[in-house]
């Protein structure tokens, strides 16, 4: 009886370690792209400026760890060259959308799809467990229980 009591208490102790790695190591912003041409991205987080490009596709989610704190101002490009500087691109390419995100803290899994209106919307959720009530997890497996919602995301 004692050699379960250590086992468990052993087992316990693991699975707690490892949960709080996976949470600190974890981004609190992530960007899925669903359109058939890749992305620019800008994001503007408390002084910081991250800008990136974003293929369409499953496997290629932007992710980072961010300030989330204040507002959050997210600028899209869409139909991006991948073969040449995003910075360039950006400051000749007029077509964006800007949107403003007061995260307050929230992580900032979002998703954009041009064929969909609002075309920048927080993630949904994916996998079966979602269809029966289970946790929402973002395309990149990440809980969706402290998201953002569409009502913090502002298209100026």
């Amino acid at each position: 009886m004692k050699n379960i009591k250590c086992l468990f208490t052993s087992i316990i102790s693991a699975i707690t370690f490892l949960s709080m790695q996976s949470a600190i190591a974890a981004p609190n912003f992530e960007m899925f792209n669903k359109a058939n041409e890749p992305i620019g991205i800008r994001i503007l987080a408390n002084q910081d400026v991250y800008t990136d490009i974003v293929k369409p596709g499953t496997n290629n989610q932007y992710q980072k760890s961010i300030n989330t704190s204040g507002a959050v101002e997210v600028e899209i490009y869409p139909d991006t060259a991948t073969t040449t500087n995003l910075t360039s691109q950006m400051k000749f390419n007029p077509t964006k959308f800007k949107y403003s995100i007061n995260a307050n803290g929230k992580t900032v899994f979002l998703t954009w799809n041009p064929k969909e209106t609002p075309s920048l919307y927080p993630q949904t959720g994916k996998g079966l467990l979602r269809s029966f009530g289970g946790a929402k997890t973002s395309e990149s497996g990440h809980s969706l229980t402290n998201n953002i919602t569409q009502a913090q995301i502002v298209k100026k």
